[in-house]
Order: C-alpha cells, then sequence, then structure tokens
C-alpha cells in the first residue's frame, strides 16, 4: 500500500478568470501537465479531481470526477476519500503558479504523520492555506462531515484539528483574475 498520494484540484469554473486555469502554461507546459510531472518525479502516484467537462475537454487520466458539480475544493476532497479512505493525500490547488519542486519537498519533508494535517500559513494574511496541504486519513471522517453542513470548508475543519502548521510559505497566490493571470505573465517575462 502507497503511503501517499498526490491530488490536483481543477474542477472550479474559472469564471473570475475566462478561461480554464489548468490550460496555462508553466515552464511551456499546461499546469495539468506539469503538476502530473512534478508527482511523478517525486514517486507520488497523482490524482486528478475534476467535473466531468474538464476530464472530457483534455482527457484527463487517473481522475476523481466531482460527485456534485462546483462545490469547491471540499467537493473534489470528496471524491478522493470516497476512493481512498486508506492512503493520505497531498492536496494541492491546480493554480498554484508560484508553487516549485523545493516547495513540495518542504512540505513533504517536514510532514507530520501524528497529525491530522501539515499546511501552511498564508503569510500575507495569517491564515492556515488548506490548497497546498497533506491530510491525514484520521482527518477524512470530518471533512465528510463538514461536506453535509453549509459552510463546507476545509480551511474551517483544518483551524479546529490538531495539525503541524509550516511558517515561511512559499508564495500562495493562485489565478483567480485577469490581473493575476496578467502579474504571472509579467513576471515570466522578467525571469529571461
Amino acid at each position: 500500500m502507497n503511503d501517499l498520494n498526490a491530488l490536483l484540484l481543477c474542477g472550479g469554473k474559472s469564471s473570475r478568470l475566462g478561461f480554464d486555469k489548468i490550460g496555462v502554461l508553466k515552464d511551456s507546459i499546461p499546469l495539468y501537465l506539469w503538476w502530473k510531472k512534478l508527482f511523478t518525479e517525486l514517486n507520488l502516484p497523482f490524482y486528478y479531481s475534476c467535473n466531468k467537462q474538464i476530464q472530457a475537454k483534455y482527457n484527463l487520466d487517473c481522475c476523481y470526477t466531482d460527485i456534485e458539480e462546483y462545490t469547491g475544493p471540499l467537493g473534489g476532497m470528496l471524491s478522493y476519500i470516497q476512493n481512498n479512505m486508506s492512503t493520505p493525500v497531498v492536496c494541492v490547488a491546480a493554480d498554484l503558479v508560484y508553487i516549485n519542486k523545493s516547495d513540495v519537498e518542504k512540505l513533504l519533508d517536514n510532514r507530520d504523520k501524528d497529525k491530522a494535517a501539515t499546511c501552511f500559513i498564508q503569510s500575507n494574511q495569517n491564515k492556515i492555506y488548506p490548497l497546498f496541504s497533506i491530510i491525514e486519513t484520521k482527518l477524512f471522517e470530518k471533512l465528510i462531515h463538514e461536506y453535509n453542513t453549509s459552510t463546507r470548508s476545509i480551511q474551517k475543519v483544518l483551524e479546529s484539528s490538531d495539525i503541524k502548521v509550516l511558517n515561511n510559505s512559499p508564495n500562495l497566490s493562485g489565478l483567480n483574475t485577469i490581473e493575476d493571470f496578467t502579474r504571472f505573465q509579467n513576471k515570466k517575462s522578467n525571469q529571461f
């Protein structure tokens, strides 16, 4: 049995951005393939969590389709949990374009299996950031229960659980708006 899987959450509408986040290029390849390549290099079994339309559009393999579409990250986690109750997971939002391999290795190296999860504090907001974290199986039942409430918040579950919090977080900015996308494109252009 594997000790840890990787799950890329990519089932959102991208409505504020106006186009699919997972198709954005990072290091000359679409984000959905960039993440798959990274986790494959780290020898972690890799899965996508998305809706049926995204799965078909990008021909995604190793995919858990949303049980109920557009229920946020917790809906994507629930799709995973229902198929993998016994395997902890590295949970990552697809649009975290500034994360690199060393950031993922830092998360993995600092994992505390005795805690319910290992995650970073989002430094600019001083809040736990749930979408780049390791979720242990002991938290799965609590996440299922939270899914059946009105808030459906992974962050709320983490805040009320015994977790390991890592400081000095990487850049956890995602692509939610055209401004975010433009900022990312400008940073890429300035690297050369």
